[in-house]
């Protein structure tokens, strides 16, 4: 019996949640092993090729474990070698998988739920065990596309929470400026004011990415502004530009913002933040709007595929 590889000499991750994640996944496999050595040592016909197929499965979860540190990888791995091991098991428990599935089908959205409940319905015909491993196959294509979007959202987070920890060294000038001069308003147009001015703007734009990205739904599928780090990272930058060009506007009172005692360089800063904010959330709205006619089509087209 193959046994799976301890979790000493490799490397773990850091953060609660993917060590969380990671341990799951190694019980879940440790567990299975058991389970898989059930089903081999049954009285079962000469071909056993599901049973290769179910180790080497499982040791490709070993391997994205402890080797790549991939549990996303893992978890597809370990949901394929259950859908090899379901060729096994008896005409009884055949049954009562297929009612399993039956009841999650209901809880999956768009297409898949339906497919499940297609392939699994006893009011058309006896579902067969290729039946059963289809709408396996479905529900865990489904519920890995959901942990993937959760996962891509919290990269994203981090991007955004390492971009404004970098970035705050930009306030450090006027921190040493205000602490050497407490009594002096540093120039409006001084360095320390500018590299400040952006910094808020940055984390204007950070906030209101944020916020974007926890509302996500993760049951639709996933926009270009949540799968690409380069369009997270553009979109907190782009705040640090709107933020400078509100202080612009600020400074030069055109628009006539007033924001308590415009001498203080704070309300300055409040006013590069709330830019940065709405900038933020212009640009979301415009990526929004690019996307929503591909989104559509791409429905459309998947709709005459499956027809």
């Amino acid at each position: 019996m193959d046994k799976q590889p301890e979790a000493g000499g490799h490397r773990i991750p850091l953060f609660w949640s993917e060590r969380s994640d990671y341990f799951r996944l190694q019980r879940e496999a440790k567990s299975f092993d058991v389970e898989l050595a059930l089903l081999e040592a049954r009285d079962q016909p000469s071909d056993k090729s599901w049973a290769s197929a179910a180790r080497k499965e499982l040791a490709n979860v070993s391997q994205y474990l402890h080797e790549k540190n991939n549990v996303e990888g893992g978890w597809l791995s370990l949901h394929a070698a259950r859908r090899h091991a379901t060729l096994a098991l008896n005409p009884e428990e055949l049954e009562i998988r297929a009612s399993i599935l039956r009841a999650e089908a209901p809880k999956i959205a768009s297409w898949r739920g339906r497919e499940m409940l297609n392939l699994l319905s006893p009011n058309v015909k006896k579902p067969t065990v290729n039946h059963i491993i289809s709408a396996m196959a479905i529900r865990d294509e489904y519920f890995s596309n959901q942990y993937h979007k959760i996962w891509l959202v919290g990269d994203q987070l981090m991007l955004l929470l390492i971009s404004c920890f970098v970035a705050v060294l930009m306030v450090v000038p006027l921190v040493v400026f205000s602490t050497r001069h407490p009594y002096c308003a540093p120039a409006p147009w001084g360095y320390q004011m500018v590299l400040s001015v952006l910094f808020f703007g940055l984390l204007g734009a950070a906030f209101s990415a944020a916020g974007s990205l926890m509302r996500a739904d993760v049951t639709a599928k996933i926009p270009e502004r949540v799968s690409n780090q380069f369009v997270t990272s553009a979109r907190a930058f782009f705040g640090s530009g709107t933020g400078l060009a509100g202080y612009a506007f600020y400074q030069s009172k055109l628009l006539g913002i007033q924001i308590g005692d415009n001498n203080l360089p704070g309300c300055g800063l409040a006013v590069a933040f709330l830019f940065g904010f709405a900038g933020e959330r212009l640009i979301a709205n415009v990526l929004g709007t690019l996307g929503a006619p591909q989104s559509h089509n791409n429905e459309e087209a998947a709709s005459v595929t499956r027809r």
